[in-house]
C-alpha cells in the first residue's frame, strides 16, 4: 500500500511525496484501562498501554469529552486530542 496527502484550496491542489510500503495493522490494539484523579480545577487522566503487534505499530490514543457518559449529547461538543504514548 502507498499513501500520499493532497492539500486543496481555491488556487489549486498540491500533492505530497508518496510513501511506500505502508504496513496495515494485522490486528487491533489490545485492551487497556483508564483511570482518573480529581485535582483542583482539572482532572488527571492515566491509562495502561494497549498491547500491539510489531507490524501494526504502537497505537495512537484519542481522548473524547462529552457531558453524557454515552456520548450522545446534542448540545455539547466532543473534544479530541491525539496522543502518541
Amino acid at each position: 500500500m502507498s499513501i500520499k496527502v493532497r492539500a486543496l484550496n481555491a488556487a489549486g491542489v498540491t500533492s505530497s511525496n508518496i510513501i511506500s510500503p505502508v504496513y496495515v495493522p494485522d490486528r487491533t490494539s489490545g485492551n487497556f484501562t483508564l483511570a482518573y484523579e480529581n485535582l483542583p480545577n482539572k482532572v488527571k487522566l492515566d491509562w495502561s498501554a494497549a498491547a500491539y503487534s510489531v507490524k501494526g505499530g504502537p497505537p495512537v490514543y484519542t481522548v473524547y469529552r462529552d457531558d453524557n457518559s454515552d456520548f450522545s449529547s446534542q448540545k455539547s461538543y466532543v473534544q479530541m486530542l491525539r496522543i502518541f504514548r
